[in-house]
């Protein structure tokens, strides 16, 4: 039987409302760079990211498959409609209760749509397995585009301390040196771009 008999008017409909438009729903903790008082949400930044990722990748490495990325930036973050987005900012239990709250999503996402798209649950499972360069690329670049998105509004929302900020810093530098090293230069360029912005912060910035 060929695969287009199995879809239907409803399954559009469950498709579009309970998976494809829910991202609209989840909050981020990053404004969008044109409106410090708008949020962006997952949807947003799923785009923006994919565009980002697909015009940087070949300026990194040409042998990185394009539509894998793509794939991956649209699914990345679709255990969020269940588990929320945890901003970097968070108190230390709700951080510490993050990877279990995605296991429980990944698992809601499996038993809510498996059956009907594994294909699509096939590739978000190879992300969070990070079983590939484009997997890892996308993943390093996901934790770099916050500091652009700063610079280009010229305003940090949560406004944290200068040593909250180098606490946080270390931690995504940590996450872009282990997973793609290739990225690492671009991440330093931006972070001694903020050491020039003291208005981000709630404390001065200082040599550390």
């Amino acid at each position: 039987m060929n695969d287009t008999a199995r879809l239907n008017a409803q399954t559009l409909i469950r498709l579009m409302r309970d998976l494809a438009t829910a991202p609209y729903r989840i909050e981020r903790a990053t404004t969008v760079p044109f409106d410090q008082k708008r949020y962006e949400n997952d949807a947003e930044h799923s785009f923006s990211l994919g565009v980002a990722a697909l015009c940087v990748a070949p300026l990194v490495d040409r042998r990185l498959d394009l539509m894998r990325i793509g794939t991956y930036a649209l699914v990345h973050d679709l255990a969020e409609i269940y588990a929320g987005d945890t901003p970097v900012y968070s108190d230390p239990a709700t951080r510490a209760a993050k990877p279990k709250r995605e296991r429980v999503a990944h698992a809601e996402l499996h038993q809510k749509f498996g059956a009907d798209f594994p294909w699509l649950l096939n590739y978000l499972d190879d992300y969070i397995a990070m079983r590939d360069e484009e997997s890892k690329f996308l993943y390093a670049l996901d934790k770099i585009l916050p500091h652009v998105s700063v610079i280009i509004a010229d305003y940090h929302p949560a406004r944290p301390t200068w040593r909250a900020y180098k606490a946080s810093e270390k931690i995504a530098r940590q996450k872009v040196s282990a997973k793609y090293p290739g990225l690492l230069q671009v991440f330093e360029e931006l972070c001694q771009m903020y050491a020039k912005l003291p208005h981000l912060f709630s404390t001065p910035p200082r040599k550390t």
